[in-house]
């Protein structure tokens, strides 16, 4: 049999590894905190980000949590420069945008009503059995008040434009995150705006692959 010390040492470097794990899971989640910004999106599924490395994050979410997905439309055709169509890369970009979003919970979709904006969520609205609702691009405070005045409404998704996608997020994030617009090659970019009360707001700017 063991001795009482031979124990006691025993449990103590039992207790001290056990003690470094719990540790290091918990350095490991504040480092995936720091650095999901910029990194590329595979899948959100139940409030949980699949990252392009494998890395999974957690949304900081509760029950009564609003959280909005902000993508601008996907890559358009140059023709006609009023209201032009998805190219066939932005049919692409949209149905990863489908297949992202798929697995996770959405209220309501919201779109600027123009056939680029619209036909990038198009498919995940007919998925999901949601009609999308329109929106002006200069609508922020309107739209936010018929987000927030239905309270069914808590996970929802918004397609815009490059020079609205970063206003919106600023208006919801309460803060002037984005300097500018984004550039009009871009079509990356997927943010994600957690709204826990006014002092409890959380930005997450990432981006993903057709």
């Amino acid at each position: 049999m063991k001795s009482l010390n031979q124990q006691f040492r025993y449990k103590s470097l039992l207790f001290l590894f056990l003690l470094g794990l719990i540790w290091s899971c918990k350095t490991d989640s504040k480092a995936t905190r720091v650095e999901i910004d910029n990194q590329y999106v595979t899948a959100i599924k139940k409030d949980q980000i699949i990252l392009e490395s494998g890395d999974v994050f957690d949304l900081p979410v509760t029950d009564s949590s609003f959280v909005y997905y902000l993508v601008r439309h996907a890559e358009k055709d140059t023709l006609p420069k009023d209201n032009p169509r998805l190219t066939e890369q932005g049919y692409e970009r949209a149905a990863k945008l489908y297949d992202m979003l798929k697995g996770t919970r959405i209220d309501a979709i919201y779109s600027t009503f123009y056939m680029r904006t619209m036909e990038t969520v198009d498919s995940l609205a007919d998925a999901k059995g949601m009609k999308i609702f329109p929106y002006t691009p200069q609508g922020f405070k309107e739209l936010h008040k018929n987000i927030v005045e239905n309270s069914e409404y808590r996970r929802i998704l918004v397609s815009g434009h490059s020079n609205t996608t970063p206003v919106v997020a600023n208006y919801l994030y309460d803060k002037n995150h984005f300097q500018s617009s984004f550039d009009d090659k871009d079509y990356d970019n997927f943010l994600i705006v957690v709204d826990n009360g006014p002092e409890e707001k959380s930005l997450f700017s990432l981006k993903f692959k057709p």
